[in-house]
């Protein structure tokens, strides 16, 4: 590519860069996606911490029980993918799987210990948490303009990615100030439950179509 080629580039690269900042819509996704990267992180880095908590104390049968939740997860992407497709809707599906996740994520810490309870309720959670980090994928596209699209998604994806270090980072910190692993999954169930509300309140379903937007199917 000549030089002439590559001013012409540079300036297009940064009118992207641009509308992708300018669009309010990129950091309301970028809030939702930190959610979800919240969520997501949450249940794998402290699943082995829930396994061993009621009881089971050798590695390799902790490693082959973390396999039921992310079974479990993979048949959520699934089914959770067709339902959505089936009924034309995003919306509530990403922002029910993170809600309800959540909330299944932070039960396990009322159920006492007891381990076929706490491994049903670590793959109800799987399942949902899962399907609702996969399928905010398809939300993005619909609602930036096509000037903001592709630089949008990468911005929401910088950004939203920081959900792994600062969930690991809060849990540790609130279970360190207040010696409970179960008050640091409280916060991080308000958390995520406040992204899918944010999904629900700030992309609304009949949102008037931006110039140059791709067509709305994210109901």
């Amino acid at each position: 590519m000549d030089a002439d080629h590559r001013s012409d580039a540079q300036p297009r690269h940064h009118g992207k860069l641009a509308a992708a900042f300018a669009d309010p819509k990129t950091w309301v996704l970028a809030f939702v996606y930190f959610t979800c990267a919240c969520a997501v992180y949450t249940l794998t880095f402290w699943m082995p911490t829930m396994v061993k908590a009621p009881g089971v104390t050798d590695i390799a049968k902790v490693g082959r029980y973390n396999a039921i939740p992310f079974a479990g997860g993979a048949i959520g992407i699934l089914l959770c993918s067709r339902s959505s497709d089936h009924f034309n809707e995003r919306r509530w599906h990403v922002a029910g799987s993170l809600v309800l996740g959540a909330i299944a994520l932070y039960s396990t810490t009322m159920l006492g210990g007891a381990f076929v309870p706490t491994m049903v309720v670590l793959t109800v959670a799987a399942f949902l948490i899962f399907a609702g980090g996969t399928l905010f994928w398809s939300i993005p596209p619909t609602y930036l303009s096509r000037e903001a699209a592709a630089t949008g998604i990468a911005v929401i994806s910088s950004i939203g990615i920081l959900g792994g270090f600062v969930s690991r980072t809060l849990i540790g910190w609130v279970k360190t100030a207040t010696g409970s692993l179960n008050n640091g999954l409280l916060v991080m169930m308000a958390l995520i439950c406040l992204g899918g509300l944010t999904l629900l309140l700030a992309v609304p379903k009949s949102a008037a179509p931006v110039a140059g937007a791709m067509p709305d199917v994210a109901h």
